[in-house]
């Protein structure tokens, strides 16, 4: 594409969303124009949506759901779907599935409430009936079930909703803390406190326990079917707290696990259908460093947007001065490809 002609408000942040061959999607100000979300091309800038502030991007997706909010005093939050400005209540429950639709669970005077949106709109809004003392911590979709997260100060409970309505409640030890539905729904993932330890299951099946924690929601990332995920813990070895990666599979018995080097951290994870770690983005606070089974790449002051294809290469973009690159990657060949230019950041 070349240098692009549209200049940004240099104190302000440019994030860019999403890229194609001749398009580039960003969050910015182009000099003398509004904040929000923008297309580029080689010729012209056009506003898709105003938005001042930009939070980030919702985890495990297939396209980038940018997420921020139109106005900085108002509590609403907008989230860029493919062919809307969706606005929910920022303390919304929120997942993204392999079909772009998002599952949203509100509370609404009291009331949690629940709906799928799809590019053609919002799918029918169900009223969650909750039991006396019962919390509900997500909201989660396992094949065509609706299941329930909920802990009361005894117990903890799966509650699956038929299509008829009817429920099924199956109780779950310890405290469930938090829960992730798979984006292709094919399965789930659970954080449960028992005493003073904690257990993580992917699909009922037990994949690590132990004194340890999960310090973010986004800190879990999954494979492309949705059957395989990876999630950073930090837990207690020897009277120390290290960093490691746990990854599982539903088509795989064994768990992996991986420890991370002291001050080292990952932020971002490809995971394979077998649970199989296959790209990992390192950052050091100084540099990022891109890693495909086990080989590093060359280190960037940013390295982002890591994704694993059918075909097993990684993908991920780079920064080289004001260049953006794209880099593929094939077994061990590393392949970059300019494609575009600019004052960008990420």
């Amino acid at each position: 594409m070349g240098e692009l002609p549209t200049r940004f408000v240099e104190s302000e942040e440019l994030h860019i969303l999403s890229l194609t061959d001749n398009l580039v999607m960003v969050w910015g100000q182009p000099t003398g124009r509004a904040k929000g979300i923008w297309i580029l091309s080689a010729n012209q800038a056009d506003l898709v949506y105003e938005m001042e502030t930009f939070d980030g991007f919702l985890p495990n997706t297939s396209e980038s759901f940018a997420t921020g909010r139109v106005r900085a005093d108002e509590p609403d939050l907008g989230i860029l779907t493919r062919n809307h400005l969706l606005m929910v209540d920022s303390g919304a429950k929120l997942e993204v599935f392999n079909d772009n639709r998002v599952s949203v669970t509100e509370l609404i005077q009291g009331t949690w409430f629940h709906y799928l949106h799809s590019n053609e709109g919002a799918e029918t809004l169900q009223r969650l009936r909750l039991h006396s003392g019962e919390q509900l911590v997500r909201v989660l979709h396992w094949g065509s079930r609706l299941i329930l997260a909920l802990y009361t100060r005894k117990n903890s409970y799966l509650r699956a909703i038929g299509t008829d309505g009817r429920e099924e409640t199956t109780e779950i030890e310890g405290v469930i803390e938090e829960a992730w539905s798979s984006p292709s729904m094919a399965t789930i993932a659970l954080l449960t406190r028992v005493g003073k330890k904690r257990r993580l299951t992917l699909g009922g099946e037990l994949v690590h326990e132990g004194i340890f924690q999960v310090d973010r929601r986004e800190d879990l990332s999954w494979s492309n079917d949705g059957h395989a995920m990876v999630i950073t813990i930090k837990e207690v070895q020897d009277g120390q707290l290290v960093t490691r990666l746990i990854s599982a599979s539903t088509n795989s018995d064994r768990a992996r696990k991986l420890t991370l080097r002291p001050n080292e951290r990952v932020q971002e994870m490809a995971v394979d259908e077998k649970g199989v770690v296959r790209g990992l983005v390192y950052s050091d606070g100084r540099f990022q460093r891109p890693s495909f089974n086990g080989l590093p790449g060359s280190p960037s002051t940013l390295v982002w947007n890591m994704r694993l294809d059918q075909s097993g290469s990684l993908t991920y973009n780079t920064v080289a001065g004001n260049t953006v690159l794209w880099w593929e990657t094939h077994t061990t060949q590393l392949n970059p490809q300019n494609i575009s230019t600019g004052n960008a950041q990420h």
